[in-house]
């Protein structure tokens, strides 16, 4: 995930869970067996089992089981029909399907 700066584009900027989320969630589910959309930094705050980062497509590749915790990433995808897949887009348009409608939808 990414955030601009001007005409810059970092994408190394990344958005994490609050911590008072984080352990609230972790109050309800107990351990979380997996978080879907995530990094290597963002699993040392949530401790899942297991988590699926960018490269891993969480979203259109995997099952999910056990007590799951998603923090969705805010972007906006498409259907691409040839590949039967979602695809993430910076673009803008009323066609295009918000992230967190789809990411609650898996």
């Amino acid at each position: 995930m990414g955030i601009r700066r001007g005409n810059q584009r970092n994408e190394e900027f990344e958005w994490i869970t609050n911590r008072d989320l984080v352990d609230s969630a972790h109050y309800v589910l107990g351990e979380i067996d997996l978080d879907p959309a995530s990094s290597a930094k963002a699993n040392e705050y949530i401790n899942a089992k297991k988590y699926y980062t960018i490269a891993d497509d969480g979203l259109n590749e995997q099952k999910w089981h056990g007590n799951v915790y998603l923090f969705p990433p805010s972007s906006s995808y498409f259907w691409h029909k040839k590949s039967q897949r979602w695809k993430v887009t910076r673009g803008l348009s009323p066609t295009l399907t918000a992230g967190h409608a789809i990411w609650w939808k898996a």
